[in-house]
């Protein structure tokens, strides 16, 4: 294989990198929505995590990093029911319980 097809292919690996890093965690997350009241929020971030290091591992550096800011905005969105949610906004904080023994009035 000559330089100009290897530069080619590199070229076309990366850019499908990206595009996997983009859309790979949408689909996940996408996946996972019906399951959310079955499936453990931990289950669901290492899913995220191993598409991230899919990605990672495929593409260059950017990838992971895009993959990796793509996970994060889509597991607070879809797999994680709202009310966990930061993006919530207008919400209510919960009510602290008051202990006799804090010291504090």
């Amino acid at each position: 294989m000559g330089a100009a097809m290897t530069r080619r292919v590199l070229l076309y690996r990366n850019r499908l990198a990206i595009a996997a890093a983009v859309f790979g965690p949408i689909v996940v997350a996408a996946v996972l929505v019906p399951f959310r009241g079955t499936f453990a929020n931990t289950a669901a971030a290492l899913t995220m995590v191993i598409v991230i290091v899919a990605v990672a591992v495929i593409g260059p550096r950017p990838a992971g990093i895009v993959a990796s800011a793509s996970a994060a905005l889509w597991f607070d969105f879809s797999p994680v029911p709202m009310t966990d949610s930061p993006l919530v906004i207008g919400r209510t904080s919960r009510p602290r319980s008051r202990s006799s023994s804090s010291g504090c009035s």
